[in-house]
């Protein structure tokens, strides 16, 4: 993420690539990326700006550039959910693949 100092806030960070220099399957995972809107995509000509793919930037492109408490804050549910997400699937769905789930 970027810091700007003047409004206090962490904004996305960006990589910039010439899109002739991809092979197919990065062109192929760039059209997924801007399909699914998953970052910020900014093409001029063969010149591609796009936000980093990180959950930090994922979380600042959804809700915007914030202060980094906030920011840490968001994040720290986004874990949380994550991890219940997770437990839920694995002794929700096991049971299904398993026949015995401790």
């Amino acid at each position: 993420p970027r810091f700007n100092p003047k409004k206090d806030m962490v904004g996305m960070s960006y990589a910039v690539f010439k899109q002739s220099q991809l092979k197919p399957l990065g062109k192929a995972a760039l059209q997924v990326i801007k399909t699914l809107h998953l970052a910020d995509v900014q093409e001029e000509g063969d010149e591609t700006r796009m936000s980093n793919l990180t959950i930090i930037n994922l979380t600042l492109f959804i809700f915007g550039p914030m202060h980094e408490r906030k920011l840490c804050h968001y994040i720290m549910v986004i874990q949380v959910a994550s991890c219940l997400l997770g437990f839920g699937i694995r002794y929700g769905l096991a049971g299904l693949v398993y026949p015995e789930v401790n």
